[in-house]
């Protein structure tokens, strides 16, 4: 089974096309973490012009320009920006402008300023849990095919056994019938005991076609793939937690849970924000530029930046105060109706998964007490049949009853084999619920693979 999954892990297409998503996905933290980061700009033109005067013509004048700059942004909202404007014409008249804008009302503050950088973090995490889900539900449910084929399998190992025994207790009846202890008749109930058994090892094989087939495609695998499957169910790996253990691992684990706890998160910020948005916006503005003079001399090349020749300072203080913004205060509304709305879906998605495993985990104790005794009955049944076949050949017990211990004892069989399918999928889907099925199967969440 083992490697099944490893093979479907490199194969199913929902899981390639989940880290094809999930590669895109990382980008967009990236483009939100660059709004912090150093932004670079460079600009240039170059141009020619002529112009008449009172009939002159005066000679064409090249023109040239280019402007590198600079932008950062803080957590707080500062905006810097630094800029140089590289300027020839008949002479080299640079400028060097340097800015700085201040929010100190609406858009102040780590909170509200990184909003979206932090709802970009949230949705990165919402994006690994969606991989992760995608690889675990491709796990599990690789695992419950590989187990029914498993269990179609025996199935027709037990149905090839029942008709063994039906060819069996065939032979002895012609037996008889050839030492004249038994009528020509009785031939006939094991010829139609013997058409049944070989008809059920029919549907079994066309059962277990069926099925592997299903399991090729959650692999991956074309139909006509050439691989043997070898029925093995390792319970062994599934330790059944308690109820109280496993309600635990599933508020922590449990991803569908943790993906509404992040989502919560982000309702929190929008809150901020909607609230900022309602805010008096109080800006203070700060520029300076040297350089950018006319002509040459003082005002010309890269000296005119620094001998005070040309300087231009201003600082500023801009208010705006909104009056009657509805839309504002629609959206802050919104944002506190759209939290309360996903508190409350929280605590019932909460209620709702400890339910589920509730049921789970009793289903669970359940099935296995249920393994348990199926177990013993096929033991039981098996010694009663092989009593049978002694008394039968003793003559003691008719044919008829016989053939109903070896049907008892396929039917018993067939029980067990249908709880050790309940039980272990049981195992494999409560594994899943508490988001551990990665680390039972030993699978890394190698997000670059």
């Amino acid at each position: 089974m083992q490697e099944t999954i490893d093979l479907a892990l490199r194969l199913n297409p929902d899981v390639k096309t989940a880290r094809i998503q999930r590669t895109m996905d990382k980008y967009s933290l990236v483009v939100a973490k660059n709004e912090f980061e150093f932004q670079y700009s460079l600009t240039g033109s170059a141009g020619i012009t002529q112009s008449i005067a009172d009939g002159n013509h005066n000679a064409w004048q090249a023109r040239y320009n280019v402007i590198p700059g600079v932008n950062y942004k803080t957590a707080y909202g500062t905006q810097l920006s630094l800029e140089m404007n590289n300027s020839i014409a008949d002479t080299y008249n640079p400028s060097l402008t340097f800015k700085v804008m201040q929010p100190l009302m609406k858009g102040f503050g780590p909170a509200v300023v990184q909003a979206a950088l932090e709802n970009a973090y949230t949705n990165d995490k919402v994006s690994s849990l969606s991989l992760k889900t995608t690889i675990i539900n491709t796990v599990t449910q690789v695992i419950n095919d590989f187990n029914k084929v498993a269990a179609t399998k025996r199935n027709l190992d037990v149905q090839v056994s029942n008709l063994n025994r039906k060819i069996e207790t065939r032979d002895q009846t012609l037996a008889k019938i050839n030492a004249g202890e038994l009528a020509q008749t009785n031939l006939i109930q094991s010829e139609a005991d013997l058409s049944n058994a070989q008809a059920a090892v029919e549907r079994a094989r066309n059962q277990l076609s069926s099925d592997t087939l299903s399991l090729l495609s959650e692999i991956g695998l074309d139909s006509e793939a050439n691989i043997e499957i070898v029925p093995d169910t390792p319970m062994t790996k599934f330790t059944l937690p308690t109820l109280e253990k496993a309600k635990t691992l599933a508020v922590d684990n449990n991803i569908g849970y943790l993906a509404s706890e992040l989502a919560i998160e982000s309702t929190k910020r929008s809150v901020l924000t909607a609230e900022d948005g309602r805010r008096w916006q109080l800006n203070l503005s700060a520029a300076q530029t040297v350089g950018g003079g006319v002509g040459s001399g003082q005002n010309a090349n890269l000296s005119s930046l620094s001998n005070g020749a040309n300087m231009n300072s201003s600082i500023s203080l801009d208010l705006t105060i909104p009056i009657d913004d509805v839309s504002a205060k629609q959206s802050e509304i919104n944002a506190k109706g759209a939290l309360e709305q996903a508190t409350i879906l929280l605590k019932q998605s909460k209620r709702q998964l400890e339910i589920s495993i509730t049921q789970k985990v009793y289903a669970l104790e359940s099935e296995k007490k249920e393994v348990s005794l199926n177990e013993q009955s096929v033991d039981y049944h098996l010694q009663d049949v092989e009593n049978a076949k002694k008394l039968y050949k003793a003559g003691r017990l008719s044919q008829f009853e016989l053939s109903n211990r070896q049907d008892n004892l396929t039917t018993a069989q067939q029980q067990l084999l249908e709880s050790r399918y309940q039980y272990f999928g049981d195992l494999v889907a409560l594994d899943a619920m508490l988001s551990h099925t990665l680390v039972t199967w030993g699978i890394s969440m190698d997000e670059d693979q």
